[in-house]
């Protein structure tokens, strides 16, 4: 939750994908653990090596599917979408 937490303060698109890229990181340890010497600290920052895996490995459909599958998360579901460009535009507008 920690990682997810990130967005609090979100400044631009490729924060955003670092937290995906963190989050799936995080959800994938254990299955990946093996074929790295270490995947991330005792904070559950991930390893340059494992990062650098992640994001040649990783796309955007693919993380969708990872955080759904291991976190619940629909980030493509047109509902969540609607929401949260709903949001957006009130904080925009000061409004929210």
């Amino acid at each position: 939750m920690k990682a997810w937490g990130e967005f609090a303060d979100l400044k631009n698109e490729d924060q955003a994908f670092d937290i995906y890229i963190n989050c799936c990181g995080i959800a994938l340890e254990k299955a990946v653990q093996d074929d790295f010497d270490k995947t991330s600290d005792v904070d559950k920052v991930l390893t340059d090596e494992y990062r650098a895996y992640l994001e040649d490995v990783l796309d955007m459909d693919t993380i969708y599917e990872i955080l759904d599958v291991c976190g619940g998360l629909k980030l493509n579901d047109p509902k969540l979408l609607e929401e949260a460009q709903r949001v957006a535009m009130e904080a925009a507008a000061g409004t929210s």
